[in-house]
């Protein structure tokens, strides 16, 4: 009897075998492929490195900077420590924008690689918005608060801040003066004024008291802004009054600090 049900059981055993021996097999040709597979990518890996970074096909042949009015292409190009003749793969362009970034008149930087040899750099200037009084002459700064250049003459056509103390400075970086606040408000009466489109008619901008903000405009109206609340509002209302309502000469005072209204006194 046990001959005979080994020898009904041999077909099953038969079939077990093949299948263990297929999957054994399987296995095999998946890592045959596999090897192959990452013995391929690994070379096409060497070569595309050979390629890239040691053959000439991608050195940096053209440097091209645009956006510039007031920095020299040749300035930009040295602070950005990139040259031609540089590997294009192996220059940096995040490092060139932040170092790039750290010059006067820069507002900001994307440096951009153009393959297969061409880098290009494109700015945006800062202009100067204003300027404050400092060991005896004079710091431009721009609509950010970093400052511009130092100028020994006050410079025409622009707003003077006054009221607050410049305790440091670096060219490219953002002022520091006597108190935070302060130079807040500075940063959004700029933008208010920018925005409002008088930033060049106001001549100096009081920041002293900073809860009783005042400016003067066109050297013949002093506007009291009290604090900084509403600001868009007062100058829009200011603008009305100036504009519409009062003679292009005229002289005196304008009040925005009560009811939301101008109240004009010559």
């Amino acid at each position: 009897m046990e001959n005979v049900r080994e020898k009904r059981n041999l077909p099953a055993r038969q079939d077990d075998i093949r299948t263990r021996h297929m999957k054994r097999q399987k296995k095999k040709r998946r890592r045959r492929i596999f090897l192959r597979t990452f013995l391929l990518l690994t070379l096409l890996a060497v070569v595309l490195f050979v390629v890239a970074f040691l053959t000439p096909w991608f050195n940096i042949a053209q440097i091209t900077v645009t956006g510039n009015e007031q920095l020299k292409s040749e300035d930009i190009i040295a602070q950005s420590g990139i040259y031609a003749g540089n590997n294009i793969f192996r220059v940096s362009t995040s490092q060139a924008s932040e170092q790039i970034a750290s010059m006067p008149y820069v507002k900001s930087v994307e440096v951009r690689r153009q393959l297969p040899n061409k880098i290009l750099i494109e700015v945006q200037e800062s202009h100067m918005a204003a300027y404050l009084p400092y060991a005896g002459g004079y710091a431009a700064i721009d609509e950010a608060g970093k400052v511009l250049s130092l100028m020994p003459e006050p410079p025409e056509g622009y707003m003077q801040i006054l009221g607050c103390e410049l305790k440091e400075f670096k060219i490219g970086q953002k002022i520091k003066v006597d108190a935070d606040e302060k130079f807040d408000i500075i940063l959004l009466y700029i933008d208010e004024f920018t925005k409002a489109e008088i930033l060049s008619k106001v001549n100096t901008l009081d920041v002293t008291n900073t809860v009783d903000v005042k400016f003067t405009f066109e050297n013949r109206l002093e506007v009291f802004c009290g604090d900084s609340q509403d600001v868009t509002r007062k100058l829009l209302t200011f603008a009305e009054v100036a504009y519409n309502q009062l003679s292009p000469n005229a002289r005196g005072e304008i009040d925005l600090r009560l009811d939301g209204k101008a109240y004009y006194r010559p």
